[in-house]
C-alpha cells in the first residue's frame, strides 16, 4: 500500500471546529444560559461543510426510582463535569497551538510521503536563538 499524506485542511478544521464548540459548550455551561449568537455562528461554517456537530450532548438518563432532589443534583454533577471536560480540553488545543507543534505537526502531515519508516520530521534551531529563548543571550 503507498503512503499518502493526510488531508491536512480536514485535521485543521476538525480542530478548529472542536475548539469553537468547546469555547460553545464552556460558555452555556459556566453560566447556564444559550451561548452568545457570535459564538454559535463560528460553528456554522464547519456544520454546513461536514454536517455534524463533535461534542457529544450529555443526557442524563433516569433509571427509575430517583427523587426530584437526586435528579436535580445529578444534572448539577453533569453540568460541573462537562464544564470541567471543555475547560481542559480547551487549555490542551491552546497550548498545542501556542507552542508551535501542531503547525509543525500539520506540515509535515501534509508533505509527500518518502515511502521510508526511519525519515523523521525535522526542525532547525540555531544556537543563538535557543540561548536567546532561554534568556541566556551571548552565553
Amino acid at each position: 500500500m503507498k503512503p499518502t499524506p493526510y488531508p491536512v485542511e480536514a485535521i485543521r478544521d476538525f480542530l478548529d471546529q472542536l475548539q469553537r464548540e468547546l469555547e460553545v459548550d464552556r460558555y452555556q455551561l459556566s453560566i447556564s444560559a444559550e451561548p452568545q449568537r457570535e459564538l454559535i455562528e463560528r460553528v456554522s461554517p464547519y456544520l454546513e461543510k461536514y454536517g455534524r456537530f463533535l461534542v457529544p450532548f450529555v443526557v442524563v438518563k433516569e433509571e427509575g426510582g430517583e427523587t426530584e432532589e437526586q435528579k436535580a443534583r445529578a444534572l448539577v454533577v453533569a453540568r460541573e463535569m462537562m464544564l470541567r471536560i471543555a475547560e481542559q480540553a480547551l487549555h490542551a488545543l491552546v497550548a498545542l497551538r501556542e507552542t508551535g507543534l501542531l503547525d509543525m505537526a500539520l506540515k509535515s502531515a501534509g508533505a509527500p510521503p518518502t515511502g521510508s519508516k526511519t525519515d523523521y520530521p525535522t526542525v532547525e534551531f540555531s544556537i543563538r536563538w535557543l540561548l536567546e529563548q532561554s534568556g541566556e543571550p551571548g552565553r
